[in-house]
């Protein structure tokens, strides 16, 4: 075939390198993250504040800046191969523009599209206009895929819960209708940094439609960007495990949602019930970390139907705890408040029809509570 201005398949090679090249800047942000940690250890005063502030501010950023603009510049030349692929295709058939090509009011998805670090059994969504939508601030209907980001998950979910936590993680995402992707914030040591994000993970979190909480039957929503950027940003294992970049799950919180966190006492029912209270009333989340726990008196993280610990709770504040849920161990919940009989109200991450708890709310007994949740934090400026 005759190409008119372009031939798709060599731009299309060019993007794959700029994608590449993308990827190398990435890792040499990291391998240099790693490098000041390890300066921090044999080096103290104020030439190490300089020599940080310097990094942080200056030539971090800048590297950051790099590797999203060399993203954007890698999707802006598929599409524009893509579309040169349409156009040949709709002039050999005689027909006009391809469908869609106004941005369509239909998700694309399951494109086969690759991450760099994904085996060839793992096809990926590519994000749209509508990615965000409403129904990504209903903390009733998202999941935790099969990452291990259940407090990531949890603190989003609490701050859905109000229009303060909405327009704060709204804030967060910004649609870019040129390069057909998503500009991402994380809050990297007190910098923002933007990262591109225009394919997301099947099996991440999401929106839940269908099956149980580790299928893939979902729809992209906020939580897919988050996790894509940070993914991006940091490589796909710090969301298993973000220890293995010297992070704390609290660290990655800040990071996604731009806010702090604060650790809250679990000693006083009161204390807590008023805390709580007034951060939910601010817009601020509340997330709870269960123990390692089963009912056998044993060491467990995650969960078995067999040795899961097992308390009485009810759906409703101030109901009878007459229905009985299972709770996960070494996991995140968000907390929606303390009734008046000082039952705790939680929401597991792993969303609807989920076999530990069904998914939505329900509320278990403080005492229940204490025995089986080993810390909370607020998440909020409060």
């Amino acid at each position: 075939m005759v190409w008119a201005g372009m031939d798709p398949a060599v731009v299309q090679q060019v993007a794959r390198e700029v994608s590449v090249c993308a990827q190398d800047v990435r890792a040499s942000l990291r391998r240099l993250d790693s490098l000041v940690v390890q300066a921090r250890r044999v080096w103290w005063g104020a030439d190490l504040k300089r020599f940080e502030s310097t990094w942080r501010s200056s030539a971090r950023a800048t590297l950051s800046r790099a590797g999203s603009d060399l993203d954007a510049l890698a999707a802006s030349l598929r599409r524009d191969a893509e579309q040169q692929l349409e156009t040949s295709r709709a002039s050999a058939d005689g027909g006009g523009g391809a469908a869609g090509a106004d941005g369509g009011s239909e998700p694309p998805t399951n494109l086969g599209l690759k991450w760099p670090w994904e085996d060839d059994d793992s096809p990926h969504e590519k994000v749209y206009s509508g990615t965000v939508a409403d129904d990504s601030f209903d903390p009733l209907d998202n999941f935790q895929g099969s990452f291990g980001d259940c407090w990531m998950i949890s603190a989003i979910n609490g701050l859905s819960l109000n229009d303060t936590g909405d327009d704060i993680l709204r804030s967060r995402v910004r649609w870019d209708e040129a390069a057909q992707g998503y500009w991402v914030k994380l809050l990297i040591d007190g910098v923002e940094e933007e990262i591109f994000v225009e394919r997301v993970w099947d099996q991440g979190g999401g929106r839940k439609e269908e099956g149980w909480f580790w299928s893939i039957h979902k729809k992209a929503n906020l939580i897919s960007l988050f996790e894509a950027a940070l993914g991006q940003r940091f490589g796909a294992d710090v969301l298993t495990d973000p220890k293995t970049i010297g992070l704390a799950w609290t660290d990655m919180v800040t990071m996604v949602t731009g806010q702090p966190t604060h650790a809250m006492s679990l000693q006083d029912r009161a204390d807590f019930a008023i805390e709580v209270d007034f951060g939910l009333t601010e817009g601020n989340a509340v997330v709870a970390r269960t123990a390692n726990l089963d009912q056998s008196g044993g060491l467990q993280s995650g969960w078995d139907p067999d040795t899961a610990q097992t308390v009485m709770a009810s759906r409703e504040s101030n109901g009878q705890l007459t229905e009985a849920v299972q709770l996960v161990g070494s996991h995140g919940y968000t907390v929606v408040g303390v009734d008046a009989q000082g039952n705790v109200g939680l929401m597991n991450p792993w969303g609807r029809d989920n076999p530990a708890d069904s998914g939505g709310v329900f509320y278990i007994s403080w005492d229940d509570f204490q025995d089986n949740f080993d810390g909370a934090v607020m998440v909020g400026e409060s």
